[in-house]
Formats: structure tokens, sequence, C-alpha cells
């Protein structure tokens, strides 16, 4: 008994001993983590005015330069829980250049430490004056892997006060400005007052025509962004991110490219921050990583910028934060393959793009692309473009499709309730199409890819309805109602469409109405008798919904009946006893309302229908 109670003892004592070996080593595993930490970077709290260092970004090419830093204060609490370290650079081309878009993310070191990143300015100031991020709130970035939600800026300036004055020239500061988005410098400030904003972020743009870089550019500049026309990224670029190197952002490859170029602050175990401010403050994103290059600094009195292209993808950026951006080598983003086939009346051209992942970004992109092939096709004089549009989901079996005609409206004095006022702008119908399907309340949804044919012409195909007649104004119930719609296409003789609807046999004596219009009136004829038809409880609802709204070239024809049924979370109940529909249409939960009763018909054409028009007829039995 003894000896067995030694060699449980002695088992014990193993099992403690072993568990204090593994504290041991995590101790100085800690221990070392935190001695390299203090070793690797310098603290906020220990920068003093005038210390001196230098920082690292590229010029040209892909060759690391360095240029003079030497620190003027700390902003604290500039943020929430946020400094910012103010310094000034020194550099003969920042001397003639002052701050260049495109040297967010440099690094700044002091005695070989890291102190942050470059990444706020002002703008039209006499010397280089930065604002730096510092280095442990861009590092929480790396470290949490907790989820990183959106932020917003917001629309008003906040205004801090600065403890200690800080002097830049022959004016000391004691307040600061912190900008939501990037504006110049008004002329209502005081001198003791600066706005403080992010470096803009310039993205190259290459393959789109001048007149569709006009149209991206707001969306660009709410952001920060600067859209800079350059050449075509390539892969024969070849750049290590290393701290000081060029890093890009890329939205769009293919034929049209968008990417947007900063500078990386730190690689660490094959992650990298870089920029020191949001690029689009988006949380967590899934955006290709490239390399790049630099050609050449422009000069500019407004704002400086890199002139430069990116290279391959070499990773991911996955967080968009206040204070950077964070990506990982060797891990590649989720892709959207578009293809755009556009055909005239001369030529016919077939475009491929891939565009990022993104709810807010892939509409857009895609409408801009839309544009960008129409225009390099020939087809921006167009007046009618036939269209058709499938999105492959991942799972789903059929793709969604969306067709539709488009041609320039009739003059308003002919045009009725026009479907089509805004009818050129048939790319923005379709990218709309694709972002109610992205931000669906439902659920998330990947896009595997996207499908476009275009078929543009010069001539417009309109017809407004001119009139319409019934063959009869009396019809009992059970008798075939004939109809004659008068319609006078663009430049073409009226044509007469002839189609006839059934009474329905039980119907009581009365009046009905017979509307004959064109889809956009149909369905705001529907809005307003069942409100509730509309309006998707379910994924499949709103497929459903989105395909069935009716096309242009159509002529419906409807008439609303008195009897009707009920609509209970989207769901039709035609054909139940009058009595249930009244005790369920009374029902004082939502999601169940009025379905009304109707005889409705479409009837295609070749033309963009315009107008409404409507008959009464009266019900008698014989």
């Amino acid at each position: 008994m003894k000896n067995r109670f030694n060699f449980i003892d002695s088992s014990w004592q193993s099992v403690f001993a072993a568990i204090i070996a593994v504290l041991v080593i995590l101790a100085l595993c800690t221990g070392i983590s935190a001695a390299a930490r203090e070793t690797e970077f310098i603290a906020v709290d220990k920068l003093k005015p005038g210390m001196k260092g230098t920082g690292k970004t590229v010029f040209s090419g892909t060759e690391i330069s360095e240029f003079g830093v030497e620190i003027l204060g700390v902003l604290k609490n500039i943020y929430p829980d946020g400094d910012m370290i103010l310094a000034r650079l020194d550099n003969e081309l920042l001397d003639r250049t002052g701050l260049v878009a495109g040297m967010s993310g440099s690094p700044v070191y002091i005695n070989g430490k890291l102190i942050g990143a470059v990444a706020y300015g002002w703008g039209f100031t006499k010397e280089t004056i930065a604002g730096i991020t510092p280095i442990e709130e861009m590092l929480a970035v790396l470290d949490s892997e907790a989820d990183i939600k959106p932020f917003t800026w917001g629309e008003k300036q906040v205004k801090y006060q600065i403890k200690e004055p800080v002097s830049i020239g022959r004016y000391k500061y004691e307040e600061i400005l912190i900008n939501p988005k990037d504006s110049p410098v008004s002329s209502s400030y005081s001198p003791s007052t600066i706005v403080l904003n992010s470096i803009a972020t310039p993205v190259m743009v290459s393959g789109f025509a001048p007149e569709i870089l006009r149209k991206l550019e707001p969306a660009f500049r709410n952001f920060g962004l600067m859209p800079v026309q350059s050449g075509a990224g390539t892969d024969r670029i070849r750049s290590k991110l290393l701290p000081g190197a060029v890093v890009g952002v890329q939205l769009l490859s293919g034929d049209c490219q968008l990417s947007a170029l900063g500078t990386v602050t730190l690689c660490r175990d094959g992650k990298v921050l870089a920029f020191g401010h949001p690029f689009l403050a988006s949380g967590k994103v899934d955006f290709p990583m490239t390399c790049g290059s630099i050609i050449s600094i422009v000069p500019s009195q407004f704002i400086s910028f890199k002139l430069g292209s990116s290279g391959p993808a070499v990773g991911k950026i996955t967080r968009d934060t206040r204070t950077a951006i964070s990506g990982e080598i060797g891990k590649f983003a989720k892709l959207i393959p578009v293809r755009i086939r556009v055909k005239t009346d001369d030529v016919k051209k077939e475009f491929n793009y891939r565009m990022v992942h993104d709810d807010f970004w892939t509409p857009s992109l895609l409408n801009w692309c839309l544009l960008n092939s129409a225009a390099d096709a020939g087809g921006m004089g167009e007046k009618s473009a036939v269209v058709n549009m499938r999105i492959r989901l991942a799972d789903v079996r059929e793709p969604v499709s969306f067709e539709n005609i488009f041609s320039m409206p009739l003059p308003a004095s002919t045009a009725g309730f026009s479907v089509l006022q805004d009818s050129l702008s048939w790319q923005q119908k379709l990218s709309d199409s694709l972002k109610q399907l992205m931000e669906n309340p439902f659920r998330k949804v990947c896009v595997e890819n996207i499908n476009v044919e275009v078929k543009i012409s010069d001539k417009p195909v309109t017809a407004s309805i001119e009139r319409i007649r019934v063959d009869k104004n009396e019809a009992a119930p059970g008798e075939e109602l004939k109809l004659s719609i008068i319609l006078k296409p663009y430049e073409s003789d009226y044509v007469t469409l002839r189609t006839s609807i059934r009474i329905p046999g039980d119907l009581p004596e009365g009046k009905i109405t017979v509307y004959v219009c064109d889809a956009r009136c149909s369905f705001q004829m529907t809005q307003a008798v069942s409100p509730e038809k509309n309006k998707p409880r379910s994924f499949k609802q709103l497929i459903d919904i989105m395909q069935d709204r009716g096309k242009n070239n159509e002529i419906m024809v409807k008439v609303f009946l008195p009897r009707s049924g009920v609509l209970i979370h989207g769901e039709e109940l035609p054909s139940l006893p009058g009595s249930l529909v009244d005790i369920m249409a009374s029902s004082k939960e939502t999601g169940i309302g009025h379905l009304a009763g109707e005889i409705f018909r479409r009837i295609q054409t070749q033309w963009v229908i315009t107008g409404c028009h409507q008959l009464e007829v009266m019900v008698k039995r014989s």
C-alpha cells in the first residue's frame, strides 16, 4: 500500500513539474515578446519635440527612399482613445511637392524604432507637416481577432483642444479640426485653427474613357480617394511588401483597372499593415492586395500625387479600420468574373472584368463597366438598347435573369405616364437590380459570375398608346370582350393591336374599368390596390418580384374585379370564401393584406410602350 501511494505521489510530482515548466516557458516567451516589442517600437508617451528620425516611401520605381522627420509634438486623445504625432518631413523632393498622395502608411523611425505611419496632413501648407498614426493603435488591427464593424466619419467637423500649443512656422496652433471628408481649407478659418485631413489615396484608373472617369470621380471623392488616369498594371512588377514599399488595393481588373496605391508600414508573419487611415471604412473586407511601382511624383498646388501602376495580387486586404488597413500575404480575395458583350449597328465587342465581391462597390463597378463598354463599342449616342443580364449565384440552381428594352423617351407632351423618363440609363437599371439582390435583407448572397448582352441601335423604338376601344359597351358574364389598342410608333404610321378578355361567369352586374397601360403604370396601380403584393417576405419572393415587374415593351391589360383574396406574408390566396376573406383581411396582424381580383394580360411588342388609357364597360346579365 505504501509503495502504491509513493507511486501516486511521484506521478503528481511529475505533472506539477511539467505544468511549472510550461508556465516558465510561457513567461519567458511573454517576456521575450514584450522585450522585442519594446526594442522594435517607441510608445507615444516617450516622444519629445525635437526628436529626429527617418521615414520610408517609394518616389520612383520600386526603390525605397528615406526622408527626414522631426517630431513637433503629440496631439493627445484626438480620437476616442487615439493620439496623433505631429511631425515635419524633410526631403529635397518633399520640399517642392509637400505631402504626396500615396505616402499614406509610410513608416517613421526614431533611432531605428518604429513610431507610426504618415497618414494625415493639411492643404496649401508652406512646410511639409504631417500627422502620424501611432504604431500601437495600428498594431491593434493585427492583434485583434474580433469582428471590426464599419464606422462613419459623420458629416460635421470635430474640434479638439490641444493641451500644449504646437508651433508650425511662425504660428502657434491651439486647436485642431478633424475633417470627415477631404476638402480644401476654407478661408473662413482663423490662423489659430487648422483642418486635418487624411492624405488622399490615389486610385490608378486604366481602360476608362475620360467622360466615364468624370462620372466615377464623385463616388471616390466621398471616401477621400483621388482617381488618376494611368496605365494598366502588369504582372512584370516584382517587389516585396517591405516597410516603405508600394502596396495596392485592387477593386477592378481585366479590360479596365482600378487600384488604390499606398505604402506599407509593417510586415509581420505574413501580415501587412498599411495606410495609417481608413481606405473605405468598411470594417471586414475581402479585396486583392498587390505590389506596385511608381512612375513619377506629379507636383500640384492642390495636392501632389504618386503616378504608378499595380502589380500582381500577392494577398488580400481583410481589415479596413480607422487606424490602418491590414492584409495577409498568400491568401486571395473572392472576385466576380463579369463578361459584357456589346453589339451595335456596326461592331460587336466582348469585354471581360474581374471585380471585388462587395455589397456597396460591386453594383457601382458594374455600372461603370457597362458605361465604358458601351462607349468603347461606339454606343454612347444610342437611341435604344436591348439588354439581358444573367447573375449566377453560388447556391441557386438557375441564374437570376433580367431582360428589358430601353429607348429614348417621347416628348413629354405625348409620353403620358412615361415609363422612360430616364430610359437611356439602362446601365443604372442593371446595376440597381444587382444592388437590390446583393443588399437583400434575407440572406447573404455569393455571386459566381455575371453575363450581360447588350444590343444597341441608333434608331428609337418608342410607341405611345394613343387610344383604345371595345366592341361593345355592355357585356354579359362569361362573354368575351374584344379590345383594340391603337399605337403611334416613333416616325411610323399608326398601328392597331387586337386582343380580347373574357368576363368571369360569376361576376355580378355593375361597371368594370378596363385599363391599357405601360409596365410602370401597371405596377403603380397594383401597388395602390394591393400594397402587400410586391413586398417580399423571403429571398425567393424577392427574386420572383424582381423578375416579374414587367418589361418596357409590354402592354398591360388589366381589369380589377369586385371579388378579392388575401395576401399572407407574400403568399397569395385568391380563391377563399368571402366570409373567410373578411375575417382574415380584418386581422390585427401585420403582413396580411388585401388581394384584389383581376383580369390580367400582357402583350409583347417591338416597341418601348408609354401611356395609359381606360374605358368603362357595363356588365349585365342577359
